[in-house]
């Protein structure tokens, strides 16, 4: 059997559009457990407020 010109138009988007499922939840899942875990949120946030400077205190 031969493949219609659908089928062949239809498969790299699929794959592409699995790749950045996969890259998008990647990078969520980074983000997520670099600045927003536990304490590691509170030293973010204290060095923002640091970087800030003096108009914060």
């Amino acid at each position: 059997m031969h493949a219609t010109r659908t089928d062949r138009a239809l498969w790299p988007r699929a794959v592409m559009a699995t790749l950045l499922f996969s890259i998008l939840s990647l990078t969520a899942h980074l983000v997520d457990i670099t600045w927003f875990d536990g304490s590691q949120g509170t030293v973010v946030a204290e060095a923002t407020l640091a970087h800030a400077g003096p108009a914060g205190h």
